[in-house]
């Protein structure tokens, strides 16, 4: 039955899983010119962009990523060194481009977290239940439809019985 269930969903949710990766695209392309240069260690290329969005998406420590782009990465060194520390093997942490994005940031992932993961979650969860509440619905209808045949059966044995009667008498 639960088998079932979520396999009568899964129509609906390739269909939220498309919706979801363009939601996930679109915000990728957006972050990637919008902070690529500032943030290179998150949003350097497009596939970075796309793998800190699927973190963010599961609320795994998205504020820090926020706050690096919100007062740039030379004052919030969450991923970033100082250019006293820098050396060949530690490029990837370098910050050469600090940008503050006050405002735009905070409108950015605080619309993606409410987007992907309240939005995105609650279209499975909707999808699955339904999906099972529709199961369950086709379960108690065969239970019927075997309790009438059940029903039936027994009447018909004792129509059965009484005309045996009628017709021995």
């Amino acid at each position: 039955m639960i088998m079932k269930g979520l396999l009568g969903g899964l129509s609906s949710i390739a269909y939220i899983l498309l919706l979801l990766f363009l939601v996930f695209y679109l915000y990728g392309i957006i972050g990637f010119y919008l902070y690529g240069e500032s943030d290179p260690f998150h949003f350097g290329t497009l596939p970075l962009s796309l793998l800190i969005l699927f973190r963010i998406s599961l609320l795994d420590n998205w504020s820090d990523v926020m706050y690096v782009n919100i007062f740039g990465c030379d004052e919030y060194m969450n991923v970033y060194i100082p250019p006293e520390e820098e050396t060949p093997h530690n490029s990837l942490y370098y910050c050469h481009n600090p940008k503050k994005h006050y405002y735009d940031a905070p409108i950015y992932f605080i619309s993606f977290v409410v987007v992907s993961a309240f939005v995105m979650l609650s279209l499975f969860i909707g999808a699955i239940t339904m999906s099972m509440s529709e199961s369950m619905e086709e379960l108690k209808r065969t239970q019927e439809e075997k309790k009438k045949q059940a029903q039936f059966e027994k009447n018909a044995k004792k129509m059965q019985k009484l005309a045996r009667k009628v017709i021995d008498s």
